[in-house]
């Protein structure tokens, strides 16, 4: 009986044994890892069904092949380490990772942990390795790691200004371009209050908006285009909140010279229609002196040819007269009309040199005593000879003719024009003429060199009068870097002032 009892426990032991095969069978069949055995140096002798669906390779074709044949060629020194460590030591090894070719020519990433096979004995009969593919979480750990590095490099190569902050406003960090904008480093304000700071380094006015702003944010409305003034700079802040990493982000712009830009264009747009409105008035003006002087052609022309028979010699002289008094002055008028648009349109020629006063004074007269005989004006002059002035010629002479036309035109028969010159403390001379006529009163005077009001009179014996010849002389002095002015009473006269480098 004794006998018979030990044949059924040992048969008991034989099934036990017999199930233990099986479900470790079942466990490496059903495996998701694979599960492989080796002989040293690293001889496969045994793949799970896994190995097939995770790699490609049937079983049949792998027995017998070197595991560092499947292993990618940067990870192959590693992984011999990690199989020579197993083989020494006899123990359970881990935390190995590698890449292995897949059959289509792919790697896909594994990690290892394996040990040895003991046998009945005790001995190592082979090892064996547990490898779990892991190359989705490599990929997107990869892929955060590349995302991080991308955020970092635009972060901090970004022109404009980023801060990062908690909920509650404390900073996280900030990037260089907002170091240099606010010119204080990161350290002096990461884990401050972003209010805090506010209070400290922006006006009352600006924090006040800022609250109501934050406030907006925390509600879900991002800030757009908010401007304020920091020490020299002019700045605009877009934020916006981010719930899910429960952040604040903060991109602030210097416009600082967007604005100067804009301003530029601001004001140089309100000059530029400025200006056409003072052209059109002006064109205005001189088509109107111009259709006098073509009325006064017209008029006569038309009774040459309709009584010339009937008409004497004197009337014909007197009518020829007038033709060439008008024409006289259509001329004088066009010729001026010329010289400012050429002038407006930087095509006069701007040559300056050493002028010895009293005679290039003396040589630009000429023209101008012929109309002041016919009024018995009187010109005098009273210029030191030893004064020079830096000038060019022809702007010089269209200057004084201009100014002493003008004198002689608003002069009363019998009068007189003086011009005289003096030194100024520093480099400059001051020019003058005067005369002893009807003078100006103090809206005419207001006016005189004022393109958008251009003063038009007849002179004392009906010469008309544009303006134009004033503006003209404006020009001219401020070209060399002078100043012209006047000044008149109504009856007592006039005198023009203006200065010029001395040479």
């Amino acid at each position: 009986m004794a006998k018979s009892g030990k044949i059924i426990q040992s048969q008991a032991e034989i099934h036990k044994h017999a199930d233990e095969d099986k479900l470790y069978r079942r466990l490496i069949e059903n495996s998701c890892d694979i599960i492989f055995t080796f002989c040293p140096p690293g001889i496969l002798t045994f793949v799970s069904p896994s190995w097939t669906i995770l790699l490609g390779y049937p079983a049949d074709q792998v027995i017998g092949i070197n595991l560092i044949e499947f292993i990618h060629p940067e990870d192959v020194d590693s992984c011999r380490e990690f199989l020579e460590l197993i083989i020494q030591s006899g123990t359970q090894k881990s935390g190995i990772e590698y890449r292995m070719r897949h059959s289509n020519g792919s790697w896909r990433w594994h990690s290892s942990n394996g040990g040895p096979l003991m046998d009945e004995g005790g001995s190592a009969s082979c090892f064996q390795i547990i490898s779990r593919d892991i190359t989705e979480q490599r990929n997107k750990k990869t892929g955060l790691w590349e995302s991080e590095l991308i955020f970092t490099d635009i972060f901090q190569t970004i022109i404009e200004g980023i801060a990062l902050t908690t909920l509650s406003g404390q900073v996280i960090g900030i990037n260089d371009s907002l170091e240099k904008i606010l010119g204080i480093p990161e350290e002096d304000l990461v884990g401050k209050n972003i209010l805090n700071l506010a209070r400290e380094m922006l006006p009352e006015p600006t924090v006040e908006n800022a609250l109501v702003l934050l406030g907006d944010l925390m509600k879900g409305t991002n800030v757009q285009g908010f401007e304020f003034n920091y020490q020299d700079k002019i700045l605009e802040l877009n934020a916006s909140i981010n719930k899910g990493t429960r952040r604040l982000t903060g991109v602030v712009h210097d416009i600082t010279d967007r604005k100067r830009f804009d301003e530029e264009i601001k004001g140089k747009n309100q000059e530029l229609n400025l200006l056409n409105a003072q052209k059109d008035k002006f064109i205005s003006i001189i088509a109107h002196d111009l259709r006098s002087p073509f009325q006064t052609f017209m008029g006569f022309i038309s009774l040459l040819a309709d009584q010339l028979e009937n008409l004497s010699k004197e009337d014909i002289e007197k009518i020829v007269h007038s033709i060439n008094t008008s024409a006289n002055r259509l001329y004088k008028l066009l010729d001026n009309l010329l010289e400012w648009s050429r002038m407006q349109r930087g095509l006069i020629r701007f040559h300056p040199q050493a002028l010895h006063l009293k005679k290039e004074l003396s040589a630009s007269m000429a023209p101008v005593h012929d109309a002041a005989l016919k009024k018995r004006i009187g010109i005098s002059t009273d210029i030191p000879g030893d004064v020079i002035v830096f000038a060019d010629t022809g702007m010089f002479d269209s200057l004084i003719r201009n100014l002493v036309f003008n004198a002689v035109k608003f002069t009363p028969k019998d009068g007189h024009v003086s011009i005289t010159a003096r030194k100024l403390p520093g480099s400059f001379i001051e020019i003058s003429v005067q005369d002893t006529g009807i003078g100006m009163n103090a809206e005419i005077l207001a006016r005189l060199f004022d393109l958008d009001m251009l003063p038009s009179r007849s002179g004392t014996e009906g010469e008309p009068s544009t303006g134009l010849g004033l503006l003209l002389c404006k020009d001219y002095v401020e070209k060399h870097g002078g100043k012209i002015w006047a000044e008149s009473k109504e009856g007592q006269g006039s005198t023009f002032y203006f200065t010029l480098q001395a040479g």
